[in-house]
């Protein structure tokens, strides 16, 4: 979990090829994807789909894509708190939570450039991480693409929207966070993606 471009996709995505038995499942992806014309313009909006809604499409994602049901790394799931009930009502059990942090002075810096490949999700930025050619991924050479939810509007309102669940979340899972059931890593995302990459591997080598 982390407010928007604290690199939630990115270092997922890097834990997977580091622990080959892992799944990453972005919820964002899966909702960009939809073909449901409402949800589309919520995204575009910067409203956030109701919560039994993007569990359904979770839910059925895993279902009919996924094999093996363990280890799966969750990126945007839960978003609040209700997500996190539904979660455990669902019988699907968190162990991990890696809760990214970012100012708000660098997230509007880093989404200012950001672009992505729609059919991959790999996300590149102009300064930060730029693709070999410019404007074209990397893998396959398409064209990369703004997300319509990257404007300083939208983006306002996605990171009051997390800071006001944030909170509620981890107050969730508190007890069993401190039962040590859960474990909570915190990583600070103010640095290098290097750094960030070997601070992720280092906290993660002591609770998989």
């Amino acid at each position: 979990m982390g407010p928007p471009a604290s690199g939630k996709g990115t270092h997922s995505k890097f834990i997977t090829e580091k622990y080959k038995n892992f799944k990453y499942i972005s919820i964002g992806e899966l909702l960009r994807k939809s073909n449901d014309n409402n949800i589309k313009d919520k995204i575009k909006k910067g409203i956030l789909i109701d919560d039994d809604t993007t569990f359904n499409i979770l839910n059925d994602y895993i279902v009919n894509n996924i094999k093996n049901k363990n280890n799966l790394i969750l990126d945007g799931f839960p978003r609040t708190y209700n997500q996190a009930k539904i979660l455990e009502l669902n019988n699907i059990n968190i162990y991990i939570i890696i809760q990214f942090i970012l100012d708000k002075e660098n997230i509007i810096k880093r989404i200012s450039g950001r672009k992505i490949h729609i059919n991959s999700g790999r996300i590149y930025h102009d300064l930060y991480n730029p693709p070999i050619i410019k404007d074209l991924d990397d893998l396959t050479g398409e064209k990369l693409v703004i997300r319509n939810d990257d404007n300083i509007e939208i983006i306002n309102k996605r990171i009051n929207d997390y800071n006001n669940n944030e909170k509620s979340i981890i107050s969730f899972y508190r007890k069993k966070i401190n039962n040590n059931i859960i474990k909570l890593i915190k990583i600070n995302t103010n640095d290098t993606i290097e750094n960030i990459k070997k601070m992720l591997l280092y906290k993660l080598s002591n609770v998989i």
